[in-house]
């Protein structure tokens, strides 16, 4: 089976969502990262499911919202690439044939994009992303061997995902993208969603 391995902040006021709280304050942006949060983890009821948490020695209230998950991970400390790969080799140790990471912050994910994601790499993927309107990308998938889709330079800017496709390409790695998406960064993406 396939796993599910959820990023997550613990929800500390004032650690997620940043800039979001730059325009609204810490206590609204706090309010709007339960929500997404909470869609997160309604979103991955089904499937087998890890939280890599961050911001705390405990996952603390990720425990209460996520009470399904099969174990809680803590992040190791680097770039966001290194913590990638650090969790995916943890759920490798445990002879998983391939992982799936997904964020906090792209409601828009459901069991669709996961069915989706989970058939490629089950069949005819070693790498499965689905590309951001950001230019990042809101899942990535991938088998034990392809790894080197977490060696990125660009975390956090526009040009991560033409540099993965990089490395995809140059490893051979047999990718499929699944549908972009929008993720939740500022005030008007989180109004946006609310909207739909």
């Amino acid at each position: 089976m396939i796993p599910l391995i959820i990023f997550a902040k613990v929800p500390i006021p004032g650690f997620a969502k940043t800039r979001i709280a730059e325009e609204c304050g810490i206590q609204k942006a706090d309010r709007i990262y339960h929500e997404l949060l909470e869609a997160t983890a309604h979103s991955v009821t089904g499937f087998l499911h890890h939280v890599a948490f961050t911001g705390a020695e405990s996952a603390g209230e990720l425990m209460n919202v996520f009470p399904k998950a099969h174990s809680f991970i803590a992040q190791i400390q680097g770039t966001l690439g290194e913590r990638l790969q650090g969790a995916f080799e943890s759920i490798f140790a445990n002879k998983a044939e391939a992982a799936i990471a997904i964020g906090c912050d792209c409601p828009f994910l459901n069991e669709k994009h996961f069915r989706q994601a989970i058939d490629h790499l089950q069949h005819d993927a070693d790498v499965v992303i689905a590309p951001a309107l950001d230019g990042g990308y809101t899942l990535i998938g991938c088998r034990p061997h392809a790894l080197a889709v977490f060696q990125a330079n660009s975390w956090g800017r526009p040009e991560l995902l033409n540099e993965t496709l990089e490395i995809i390409h140059l490893h051979g790695f047999k990718l499929h993208l699944l549908e972009k998406l929008s993720d939740i960064d500022t005030l008007a993406d989180y109004t946006q969603w609310k909207k739909m």
